[in-house]
């Protein structure tokens, strides 16, 4: 029973995050502005160029890959929920909790939340031994392995490379010295 909930939680996150970033990105219902909005308010030198968001499409559709393959009836997709556990639930919470917090530009509460993601995230790399499992592929469970391995990789390594991403200067703190990355 517990892992036919967590299906069903996984569907319900997954919907909520999608919903959520929509929004954020294409209205200004939430903070007032979009998230390209906020973050060209806080120019950086890590900060990408606008294309390199694009990634975010090709990471939903992964993570759509996974949340449709572990409804999947075989035991491969229950292994991989119970090995996950909530973390995937989390996952989405602090997605959408860091949306909002970006978008009220609480930058110092959104990179607590960022790096809690990017350790969630992490949890779920280490649980399903992600690098252990790639030699291993001979086709059992190839869609739902690929389509974790590639979301989490991905986000990883975006939120790896992004980190600094909402680390940067209020207009309080730019002379401290706090803020070596910002772009003059």
């Amino acid at each position: 029973m517990k892992s036919e909930l967590q299906k069903w939680l996984n569907i319900a996150s997954f919907i909520i995050v999608i919903v959520m970033n929509s929004l954020v990105a294409t209205t200004n219902l939430i903070g007032g502005k979009t998230t390209a909005q906020v973050s060209d308010a806080y120019p950086t030198l890590v900060t990408p160029a606008g294309y390199v968001f694009s990634i975010w499409s090709v990471i939903y559709v992964l993570l759509g890959v996974f949340v449709i393959a572990q409804t999947l009836p075989r035991d491969g997709a229950r292994v991989f929920r119970e090995k996950i556990g909530w973390l995937f639930i989390l996952s989405c919470v602090l997605n959408v909790v860091w949306l909002f917090l970006w978008q009220f530009e609480l930058l110092p509460a959104s990179v607590i939340i960022m790096f809690l993601l990017l350790a969630t995230i992490a949890s779920i790399y280490t649980r399903l031994g992600i690098a252990d499992l790639l030699p291993a592929l001979k086709g059992r469970g190839f869609l739902l392995v690929r389509g974790v391995w590639g979301y989490v990789s991905l986000l990883w390594g975006f939120s790896l490379g992004s980190g600094l991403r909402p680390v940067t200067p209020t207009p309080s703190s730019r002379d401290s010295g706090l803020w070596v990355l910002q772009q003059s």
